[in-house]
């Protein structure tokens, strides 16, 4: 079986060229706790005053309630941490997060790339994500502690509208993306706690805990499953970590957390194989493309009413 490390965002820039998946390191004055009565722009430039720049890491004991991050942000966020490579429960022993970018970011949300850019470069100057033109972008440290706060309400919520609601899966999705935005953590914790704090939500995806780890979902190359096999499978992750085999996949429409069912598998002897993405689209890829990409088979999701 393949080892498997609790990844960590780069702590000192993805572009530095310093290594990364080893713990932050704490800055040589800690900040006190910020007052929860001031605005989170705010209080972003007094920890940035104190040494804390973008590469550093937020205090862990500051409350998101206070960050008034908007909507979009936590939107880009989310979608970032995603197309890193971060969900899952993490990355392969040795792996680094996959820069993200401008073109496959603007796929997945569904806007223009240069809208991306100019956000890019917002997010950059807040210290939410390291990020070079031309290059891509990672999340900081801040930036994850955000994003993975974001998608453990998702999930939660989804978690909670399906199993205590009743609710079903046409409907636990679009419900939760408005109330992940809801940035209360004693809420979200609580929530937690009421549901017994679990670990995946009813699509099979983990949760994260409130330090931002997930547990590690199996993956393996797609090329080695079973021909008969008939359970969900979720893009995850690239062998060897081509990122220029990556791009290539991405710009067909294949991206990072999508979900698809192989309709046709190709060979070495020149035959494509054909998926079908879970939103109806096709996807042909040659069988050097096809036969790295690593997946998740779901075979632990809740039957849902539609």
């Amino acid at each position: 079986m393949q080892a498997w490390r609790a990844f960590t965002p780069t702590h000192r820039g993805f572009f530095g060229g310093l290594r990364r998946g080893g713990p932050p390191q704490s800055p040589p004055h800690q900040p006190q706790d910020p007052d929860p009565k001031e605005d989170g722009e705010l209080l972003e430039s007094k920890f940035r005053k104190v040494g804390h720049g973008r590469s550093a890491m937020f205090p862990p004991n500051l409350s998101l309630a206070v960050l008034k991050q908007t909507r979009s942000t936590e939107n880009y966020l989310k979608a970032i941490y995603r197309l890193s490579g971060y969900d899952y429960g993490g990355l392969p022993e040795g792996h680094d997060a996959y820069p993200v970018n401008t073109n496959t970011l603007a796929a997945s949300l569904h806007t223009k790339p240069s809208s991306v850019t100019s956000m890019l470069v917002k997010l950059s100057e807040r210290g939410l994500v390291d990020y070079q033109p031309y290059q891509g972008a990672l999340l900081t440290p801040y930036g994850f502690k955000l994003a993975s706060h974001v998608v453990r309400r998702h999930r939660l919520w989804e978690y909670f509208l399906a199993g205590n609601l009743g609710l079903g899966s046409g409907e636990i999705h679009e419900l939760a993306e408005e109330l992940e935005h809801v940035r209360s953590v004693l809420l979200t914790d609580k929530l937690s706690d009421f549901l017994g704090t679990p670990t995946t939500d009813p699509h099979g995806n983990p949760i994260p805990g409130s330090d931002g780890q997930s547990v590690g979902l199996h993956r393996v190359a797609l090329g080695s499953l079973d021909r008969d096999l008939s359970v969900p499978l979720v893009f995850s992750g690239i062998q060897n970590r081509e990122l220029n085999l990556l791009r290539d996949v991405n710009a067909l429409g294949l991206l990072f957390g999508q979900a698809f069912e192989v309709i046709h598998r190709g060979s070495a002897a020149g035959e494509s194989w054909e998926l079908r993405l879970a939103d109806g689209r096709t996807v042909h890829l040659e069988d050097q493309q096809a036969t790295t990409l690593l997946v998740v088979a779901k075979t632990g999701m809740q039957t849902l009413p539609n």
